[in-house]
């Protein structure tokens, strides 16, 4: 099981309006075959877009003109890149 979370509880002076708390899990015959096709992402953006394997990605930099992360500066935008969400 994989457990994430973004923004605060907001309590007092939050400086984010959310708290957003998700889980994965995953069965123990498949992790295997989903590591593997998330290992092959993974390097797809690395060749593309020159962001490391192990580094953080986050949703705020593929809403961003330019696709920007501690690693890249300057590539376009995923979102604007042939098979991206537009």
């Amino acid at each position: 099981m994989y457990v994430d979370e973004s923004g605060d509880i907001g309590l007092t002076q939050s400086p984010t309006r959310y708290f957003v708390l998700c889980g994965l899990v995953i069965h123990e015959l498949r992790w295997r075959e989903y590591f593997d096709e998330l290992l092959t992402f993974r390097r797809f953006l690395r060749q593309q877009y020159g962001l490391k394997l192990r580094e953080e990605l986050h949703a705020a930099w593929s809403l961003e003109p330019h696709f920007k992360t501690p690693s890249t500066r300057n590539h376009t935008s995923a979102r604007g890149q042939a098979g991206g969400n537009d």
